[in-house]
């Protein structure tokens, strides 16, 4: 009876000894490191934001220059060990478009729109959500101008507009994302 209780014991010991160590192996130290293990290379981060029980990090992959790049986005989440990445989506911008934006989807729960700006006599970006005109982040890097605009989940879209915009408000270019994407 002894020798069947310590060996029933030993495996639950053991047991959770290898769940702790595959759980401990599912996270990494930092965010960058997560994403990275998940098989998407970092070269710079363009923007963090909290969302959710999570981060979600817009990215590039290589060097941002005008000739293009690939603006990537990962949602990672807080482990008890460090971070894991969840989910990732991947977007190319850049080249010789006025403006781009791209439309991405994250573990069903994140929805956000990102882009480039090409044409130096935009000096605006605005998103018309239905008939909501929303202001993005814009961010320099490299001299390249890139934006990001994090949507609120529970908003019923219906149709999105990307709208470059010049110091006087004179329209430079309108694309109407709504033709190329599912809502």
């Amino acid at each position: 009876m002894r020798k069947i209780f310590f060996i029933l014991i030993s495996i639950l010991i053991a047991g959770s000894i290898i769940g702790f160590i595959t759980i401990k192996n599912q996270s990494s130290s930092t965010v960058v490191s997560a994403i990275e293990r998940s098989g998407s290379k970092v070269n710079q981060i363009v923007s963090a934001k909290d969302y959710y029980d999570g981060k979600v990090i817009v990215f590039t992959d290589g060097s941002i220059n005008s000739k293009g790049f690939s603006l990537n986005h990962a949602y990672v989440k807080r482990t008890l060990f460090g971070w894991k990445c969840i989910d990732t989506t991947f977007g190319g911008h850049g080249g010789s478009s006025e403006l781009s934006s791209g439309y991405y989807s994250l573990n069903d729960k994140i929805r956000l729109i990102t882009g480039y700006v090409a044409d130096n006599n935009i000096s605006k970006v605005e998103i018309k959500v239905n008939d909501k005109i929303i202001n993005p982040e814009l961010i320099s890097i490299n001299g390249i101008r890139l934006w990001a605009l994090y949507l609120d989940n529970n908003l019923s879209i219906k149709s999105i507009n990307v709208i470059g915009k010049t110091e006087n408000h004179n329209v430079i270019r309108d694309l109407n994302l709504s033709e190329f994407i599912s809502i």
